[in-house]
């Protein structure tokens, strides 16, 4: 196992510190990380478990919006490639949600093409 990969069990332990007061919506009410566990999963498996950078990203993904832990943090934690990624994937929570909708259509667009 790579020493990245290692870091990716960091970053889950992290996030689960980080989210540990958060749970769910619905009526289950599951902690936050299941969440956070099932996206991570869902990216390593359409990845083939190619990049450990975009695992650790999907594990922190909600990090900056839903816990305010500053980009900068992550930086120094997990490196600059994984915080460009958990901070291109960052709603803007002042904006209205059909708005932050539609950047992150705008994003991920201008991603591709660029």
């Amino acid at each position: 196992m790579s020493a990245r990969w290692v870091d990716v069990l960091r970053a889950a332990d992290t996030a689960a510190q980080w989210h540990r007061n958060q749970r769910r919506k619905g009526e289950a009410a599951e902690p936050y990380v299941n969440h956070l566990l099932e996206v991570a999963h869902l990216v390593t498996d359409a990845t083939q478990g190619s990049d450990p950078d975009l695992a650790i990203a999907a594990l922190l993904h909600d990090a900056i919006e839903d816990c305010d832990v500053p980009r900068a943090q992550i930086a120094a934690l997990f490196g600059e490639d994984v915080a460009t990624l958990v901070a291109y994937v960052t709603d803007d929570k002042r904006l209205p949600k059909a708005e932050r909708k539609a950047c992150r259509f705008r994003r991920c667009r201008a991603s591709r093409i660029g």
